[in-house]
This record gives C-alpha cells, sequence and structure tokens, in this order.
C-alpha cells in the first residue's frame, strides 16, 4: 500500500495508473479541484477507508438491531472530546499534504472547523478519523473489520467513488 504522495506523484506522472486516497482534511473544493485536474485520482468521501468500515449504515447490515443514533450520539460525544487536540492537529496535517502544496490549493480551514463544530453526523463525520475510535462494542458484539469491509452497503459507496463522473484533464 502506497501513501497519499507516492499514489498522487504516480497518478501526476502516468495517466494509465489510478489512484484512490483518504480525505483526511481536505476540503470539498480541494477535492473537487483536483479531481477534475486528475480524472485518475480518486479520492474518499470521509476522512479515511475506516470511516466507510465503521459507519453506522454499514455496521447495521451486520447488526440488524443496531441502535445508528445511539452510536452517532457516542460518536459526536467523541468528537467533542478530541476536539481540541484534532484542532492544534489539523494545520500542521494539512501542511503535510505534499498534494496540496504541489497543487497550490490551501484552501481555508474554517469550513473544516465549522464542520467538526458541528453535533450534525453528516458534517462532522466526514472529517473525523475512525480509525483512532474506540471500537469496542464491535468486540462484543464479535463483529470483525473484516465482516464489516464485505457488506453490500460498504461496496456499493466505493463503487460510488470509482464511478463518479469525471471531468477532462486539462493535462490532455
Amino acid at each position: 500500500m502506497q501513501n497519499k504522495d507516492e499514489v498522487f506523484r504516480n497518478i501526476k506522472s502516468n495517466p494509465n495508473y489510478y489512484g484512490i486516497i483518504d480525505r483526511d482534511y481536505m476540503t470539498d473544493n480541494e477535492m473537487d479541484t483536483l479531481q477534475a485536474r486528475y480524472p485518475n485520482l480518486f479520492i474518499l468521501n470521509f476522512y479515511n477507508f475506516e470511516n466507510y468500515v465503521y459507519h453506522p449504515e454499514n455496521i447495521r447490515e451486520v447488526l440488524a438491531d443496531f441502535d445508528t443514533e445511539a452510536y452517532k450520539q457516542k460518536l459526536a460525544e467523541q468528537k467533542k472530546i478530541q476536539f481540541e487536540t484534532i484542532l492544534l492537529n489539523l494545520k500542521p496535517t494539512r501542511n503535510s499534504y505534499k498534494i496540496l502544496r504541489d497543487e497550490n490549493l490551501s484552501g481555508e480551514v474554517d469550513s473544516i472547523v465549522q464542520s467538526l463544530k458541528s453535533d450534525d453526523f453528516i458534517d462532522f463525520y466526514k472529517f473525523f478519523n475512525m480509525k483512532t475510535t474506540n471500537h469496542s462494542f464491535l468486540d462484543a458484539n464479535r463483529i470483525t473489520k473484516k465482516q464489516l469491509a464485505r457488506t453490500n452497503w460498504f461496496r456499493e459507496k466505493i463503487i460510488q467513488i470509482l464511478n463518479r463522473p469525471r471531468q477532462s484533464s486539462s493535462q490532455e
């Protein structure tokens, strides 16, 4: 597996190479700009791969009686606990993205901060790192990450990203 910089370097130098990267702390505008410039680049809609794996709708496919609203509330509470740490790391993390530096994209972090301040699941979840979030309830229900990565919901979300309408590259 390659990191974001390696994937970007490969897709930039070879239009026959396709790559998919985590969103991390990229704004919608940055994502749109990058995907318009590089039709062979795919960017996840959520912070990382784990956001799809641990999405409440995905878990509900495995656990039919899963309380998605209670889960969303727990995630909102975890986000509030981690909020100051997230803010402290936001700019340094974004500054480490070679892809944004190379493409002269220095989008405002204000929209990211506003999304993270929100208690609305749809707003904050795309910037909330589910890789570092507590998933102990899955152990209690004997659900594995592997099971969650094999659901129809998960598969459909990844296919949607890969089938996203592409604009032609200005490099052609």
